[in-house]
């Protein structure tokens, strides 16, 4: 509590995510959002980092929630390649923004076939008296230049339970969900069990034969063909 106000927990994250940009040498946008819990605000200072040998960063402005407020202050940094830093803030007593919706469009150039992640190294929101809003979240968003060959999945393991097996494996970058089939023969004859976007699967025991599994990716969960 701040000023007698109690201030609310809030995500600010990328959408969409992942993104996909088809066309190596075009400019894409990203949009980072807050959510519905975003409590009344009224300036912010975001600092990104990426991968600059993947994608450069082009320019920056203000989302929908910003647009049409007395911004004041709006201040975009390249420090270093890979590292962007915006601030703004609005002016004017008693003024504010409030979830959900679009806070800043960052457009960038891809520039190789690849993968990588914005990650939000710091994210700061000032309420209306100009203090730092506590308990705001982020969540880094994963950005795909062109079409790569995603690898698969590591360090698949089963957990064996009473009525069913539990297909668990890691987490794979740029995918954001997956597709599991199976077979009685290792090299063909692989039939889809089901989807999720999980990082695990229950199959259930069949009691007559030995099933091979085979995880992959599924590129059309990914958003493309």
């Amino acid at each position: 509590m701040i000023n007698g106000t109690f201030l609310h927990a809030f995500m600010t994250f990328l959408s969409p995510d992942p993104t996909i940009n088809l066309t190596m040498g075009e400019a894409f946008d990203l949009h980072i959002n807050v959510d519905e819990q975003a409590t009344e605000f009224r300036g912010f200072k975001l600092i990104f980092t990426y991968d600059d040998t993947i994608m450069d960063f082009l320019s920056a402005q203000k989302g929908g929630l910003m647009t049409g407020q007395p911004v004041g202050w709006w201040v975009i940094d390249e420090e270093i390649s890979g590292y962007v830093k915006i601030e703004c803030i609005i002016f004017g007593a008693g003024l504010y923004v409030s979830g959900p919706g679009t806070i800043l469009v960052l457009n960038f150039m891809g520039l190789s076939e690849d993968i990588t992640e914005l990650y939000f190294e710091v994210a700061e929101f000032y309420d209306v008296l100009g203090y730092i809003i506590a308990y705001v979240t982020t969540d880094d968003g994963t950005v795909i230049i062109g079409d790569p060959v995603l690898p698969p999945p590591e360090n698949v393991r089963f957990s064996y339970m009473q009525d069913s097996i539990l297909l668990i494996w890691n987490s794979l970058k740029g995918a954001n969900g997956y597709k599991i089939f199976s077979s009685l023969d290792p090299y063909t004859g692989y039939d889809s069990l089901g989807s999720t976007r999980d990082t695990l699967f229950s199959i259930q025991h069949q009691e007559e034969s030995q099933m091979f599994f085979y995880l992959i990716g599924d590129t059309h969960l990914f958003g493309h063909e």
